[in-house]
Formats: structure tokens, C-alpha cells, sequence
């Protein structure tokens, strides 16, 4: 979906904790491997919808990664972090750990992230020096 070939996040633009993991993406990805945009996007709702899920639905971020699959849930943060320089590509132990250990677990933070993290009431823009990352 990307023209640059680079994996494409969807994240929840109102989640306190999304923006900050979208903050932190940014700031680590020295090999400029992403791109990004909301869940309450147009482009979200058109690739979503092509996988045949709802951006108004989901409760997950999403990874579109270049060759067209999307990965969802604990899948996603696994992902990145294999993507990622060290520290960070040390998580990718937690492979080890059965998916759907993983996915409860995320589903979990998921479940409680407006009340534990916070939530904007809108969506939050990129600071000028990253907007080049995000694709509406």
C-alpha cells in the first residue's frame, strides 16, 4: 500500500499510549522502515476493509507490512521490535511465548488503555519533523 515500501502502522490517533508508541517509533526507527497513520483515517478504513475488518471495530493497532500482509495484535509489536535496533530487538524473545499468551496479554492493556493512558479528544498531528511519515 505504501509507495516506498515501508511497513504502514494504524494506530488509535485518540489513545494516550498509541501516540506515545508512534513518539517512541519514531524517535528508534534509525533505518526509517515505517509510516504511519490513524485508525480514524481514510486510508485505514480502505485497507482494513479490503482484509475485510472495521477501523471503527478495532481495538488493536495494525501493521500493513510491505509484502501485504496485516498483522494485528501481539503480532504488531513483534514485528517492530524485529525490526528495530538494540535494546529493543532483544524483545523478540517473547516469540517464544505462545500467541495466545501474547495476544491475551495485549488484549488486556488494550482493553484498559483509555482509563489507565488516557485519551485525546482528537486525533494528535505529527510534529512538523516526522510529518513526512504519516499518510493520510
Amino acid at each position: 500500500m505504501t509507495s516506498d515500501k515501508k511497513a504502514l502502522v494504524f494506530y488509535d490517533g485518540v489513545c494516550a499510549l498509541c501516540n506515545r508508541l508512534v513518539r517512541f517509533l519514531l524517535r528508534h526507527d534509525i533505518h526509517d522502515q515505517f509510516r504511519f497513520a490513524a485508525l480514524q483515517s481514510s486510508i485505514a478504513r480502505d485497507v482494513l476493509r479490503q482484509h475485510g475488518l472495521n477501523a471503527e471495530e478495532m481495538q488493536t493497532a495494525c501493521v500493513l507490512t510491505p509484502d501485504g500482509r496485516l498483522l494485528t495484535r501481539s503480532s504488531v509489536l513483534l514485528y517492530v521490535v524485529t525490526r528495530m535496533g538494540w535494546p529493543w530487538k532483544a524483545l523478540t524473545i517473547t516469540r517464544f511465548v505462545p500467541r495466545t499468551v501474547r495476544d491475551f496479554l495485549y488484549d488486556a492493556v488494550a482493553h484498559s488503555r483509555y482509563r489507565v493512558f488516557g485519551r485525546h479528544d482528537v486525533c494528535q498531528g505529527p510534529a512538523p519533523q516526522f510529518r513526512h511519515k504519516f499518510v493520510e
